[in-house]
């Protein structure tokens, strides 16, 4: 019965917020009463707008613009209103025009200003890809450092590239340039979204008339042991990402996590939609790159074992080097090939240091993407050792061409691979040396990994990722 009268008020529901209503109040709270007692979200949805926040009473801290009816004349009801008491009837929104009201193309800045190397070059490449795929008729400005820009070699139709400035290279010089001179610098794009795949939005002036999504990469600022275990530079990095991505988590309207960890520790933080996102698969583009590839080939020690990931203590890159130089002395015939930058410089130092005791480990630094899915089709298996990780492309990627992985066991890698992985307890060599030497000996184990991955990523594809994206920001 409620379902039916809403559906049949609807209509005069969005008469009484017009366009250019919309338009003036965009950003703005607003309060609609409502003589049904149906939800916020739905009530959203039929007058046309999308629902940041709802609440039943509220008070200081919270400005009104103005009262909109949801039913009957405009001017039935007073120009403010304060709501009193916890009814149903009152709801609070912040009031955005919809899409399906605006026009059919959107402008969408993707800020990737703080991609450098890895799988936020990755993640750019996949963005400008699958956006081409699935929605086209969008304009889309992809914000990035020189360096990173050479490597987007595909764009949407309408997609252009917008250079971070040569003189703003480092960190903050560009964190200057990103919060305060590029919200200006796209004014004249009037962008509709602005999108960050890296924790942080442009914070700086001119930006609260647009919609913003965040996808929660980096975890580590919110991590007891992390945090802990950093000293220096990168300590005081994560004290300031963190800042940074607390303030961007209050501005967004839509964010999306990486994984359940990251929901659990963050979702409390905002009054925004939040949704959790699959890892996608590489683009068919990116695997043929990577037949094409010859890396594996100056891989001169014969058989290896992979790991794939920046240099870092939490990533515990110095357990794969043990287990390796344990499986040395067993006689057996394989290596260690790393494949990832020396982010803390100490700990790299530790960790060659380490290595130099066996003539089969190697440290390539960082790779491309087409070399390291290359390197990891012709390896044994990849190996992780994250004892904190946030849901990363590594697992997936490496099902995805084939290879078994092996993995310390936290819920991110559960979560992406179930049991289509070895497993190991994080931080314990023995286990993980047990489990490298049962996946080198024994080719029906290998072969089963292989079909359980297949098994895995079976509901994927390429487009998973930014068809959620997309979707959930209304752009399909």
């Amino acid at each position: 019965m409620r379902q039916s009268l809403a559906s049949k008020r609807s209509i005069s529901a969005r008469s009484c917020l017009r366009r250019s209503l919309l338009r003036s109040l965009s950003g703005e709270f607003i309060v609609v009463r409502c003589p049904l007692k149906i939800g916020s979200q739905t009530l959203a949805h039929m007058l046309g707008v999308r629902c940041r926040r709802s609440v039943p009473a509220f008070g200081a801290g919270v400005r009104c613009r103005r009262s909109v009816p949801a039913f009957g004349a405009p001017g039935e009801y007073p120009a403010s209103f304060r709501c009193a008491g916890q009814t149903p009837r009152a709801v609070l929104l912040r009031c955005y025009p919809s899409f399906t009201m605006g026009k059919a193309s959107q402008t969408v800045v993707i800020d990737g200003a703080a991609a450098r190397v890895g799988g936020g070059v990755s993640r750019l490449r996949e963005l400008a890809r699958s956006t081409a795929d699935l929605a086209p008729q969008h304009e889309y400005i992809f914000v990035a450092g020189p360096a990173v820009a050479e490597q987007i070699d595909s764009l949407p139709p309408k997609g252009r590239l917008r250079p971070v400035p040569s003189l703003a290279r480092s960190v903050p010089l560009r964190l200057l340039w990103e919060h305060l001179v590029m919200p200006q610098s796209l004014r004249r794009s009037s962008p509709d979204w602005v999108l960050s795949p890296f924790n942080v939005l442009p914070l700086g002036p001119g930006g609260h008339r647009r919609n913003h999504a965040v996808i929660v990469s980096n975890l580590a600022p919110f991590e007891e042991k992390t945090i802990a275990s950093a000293r220096g530079y990168q300590a005081r990095r994560l004290k300031l990402l963190r800042r940074l991505t607390l303030a961007s988590l209050r501005r967004a309207d839509v964010i999306f996590f990486l994984s359940r960890r990251a929901r659990e520790l963050l979702e409390s933080k905002t009054p925004a939609s939040v949704k959790v996102l699959p890892m996608s698969p590489p683009h068919p583009e990116a695997l043929a790159a990577a037949r094409d590839s010859d890396a594996a080939q100056h891989v001169t020690h014969g058989r290896f074992f992979l790991f794939v990931g920046d240099v870092m203590r939490h990533k515990r890159v110095a357990d794969a080097v043990r287990a390796a130089i344990h499986l040395e002395r067993e006689g057996a015939e394989v290596g260690l090939v790393v494949c990832g930058n020396d982010v803390e410089a100490d700990y790299g130092t530790e960790v060659r240091a380490l290595a130099a005791t066996s003539n089969r480990i190697r440290f390539l630094g960082g790779t491309s993407h087409a070399d390291t899915l290359a390197l990891m089709r012709a390896s044994v298996a990849t190996v992780s050792c994250s004892e904190i990780e946030n849901t990363s492309r590594i697992p997936t990627e490496s099902l995805s061409v084939g290879t078994p992985l092996i993995s310390s066991d936290i819920p991110s890698a559960r979560d992406v691979c179930g049991d289509a992985a070895m497993y190991f307890p994080a931080g314990d060599v023995g286990a993980l040396t047990d489990a490298m030497r049962q996946v080198l000996n024994s080719g029906q184990l290998r072969d089963e990994l292989v079909t359980r991955g297949n098994a895995r990523l079976s509901g994927l594809d390429h487009l998973s990722a930014t068809r959620a994206i997309l979707s959930t920001m209304d752009l399909l």
